[in-house]
């Protein structure tokens, strides 16, 4: 009889739990020094800081390489269904709160996340991702 090799492979879970950590020690290192701020892990997202002048939610998503951000992709609609459902219910104040979405996929150029990437990136284009999103909102089957 052969014995059976184990099986090493962390599920996708996993894997994404360690990245959410992995993404929390980040931010706490960027931050040592400065102890105006606190963190917490499933809370108001994935990762909440809070800040004398505000917080940031990140949602974090961990994907296999190769895998890319459409303006189809589940990872961006879901994320957007979340953050919209909890600023209608009041349990997001955009005047105090960050939306960030951190994910390992690929943003194609010209996509929603391509358009949402961070400032220094110079690829930021607000009014461009906005009417992306809404053509393709009227476009999307359902």
């Amino acid at each position: 009889m052969s014995e059976r090799e184990p099986d090493f492979k962390a599920s996708a879970s996993a894997l994404g739990y360690v990245y959410q950590l992995r993404e929390a020690l980040h931010l706490c290192v960027g931050r040592l020094g400065n102890l105006d701020w606190a963190l917490a892990i499933e809370a108001g997202d994935d990762i909440e800081e809070v800040r004398r002048d505000g917080r940031t939610y990140y949602q974090l998503k961990h994907r296999s390489p190769g895998t890319r951000m459409t303006n189809a992709s589940v990872d961006l609609w879901k994320t957007l269904r979340i953050w919209c459902h909890a600023i209608a219910h009041g349990q997001i104040d955009l005047d105090e709160t960050d939306l960030i979405l951190l994910t390992t996929a690929e943003l194609p150029h010209e996509t929603v996340g391509s358009m949402l990437q961070p400032e220094d990136s110079r690829q930021r284009d607000e009014q461009s991702a906005l009417e992306a999103l809404s053509v393709f909102s009227v476009d999307a089957p359902g």
